[in-house]
């Protein structure tokens, strides 16, 4: 029915400006090349550079998760890589930094990125031996 359809789609607006909202200040930093570039692979560090000089703490950092995963189911599955990508180099939860690379893995097939789903391949297989 189409008042259905106008209910529903005014629920996803809704959730995908609450999810902008939460990620808001997480992916202002990450769409800055500059700020990025000071990020490192200890991930400690991260947080604490973005928590003590951007203001991003960890519940930000979550919200990129699910902002993320909104992406996803949304198909826009170039934001959910890149922001799956970041969020693995913030997230200190090892079992949703798995669920990140695999859903980063999904979202590289489904764009037909072979060289990424490749990579993350690779990463899967290691993580899983």
């Amino acid at each position: 029915a189409p008042g259905e359809m106008t209910r529903r789609r005014e629920e996803v607006i809704s959730n995908l400006q609450e999810l902008q909202q939460k990620a808001a200040k997480v992916v202002a930093f990450l769409s800055n090349p500059a700020l990025v570039k000071q990020l490192r692979s200890d991930k400690s560090y991260n947080l604490a550079l973005l928590r003590d000089e951007h203001g991003v703490g960890a519940e930000d950092v979550e919200s990129l998760f699910a902002y993320a995963k909104f992406q996803f189911e949304c198909g826009n599955y170039s934001a959910a890589a890149e922001f799956l990508y970041h969020y693995r180099s913030l997230c200190t939860n090892a079992e949703k930094g798995a669920a990140a690379l695999w859903g980063k893995f999904a979202s590289d097939i489904l764009r037909q990125d072979w060289d990424a789903a490749v990579e993350d391949m690779t990463r899967l297989k290691d993580a899983v031996e």
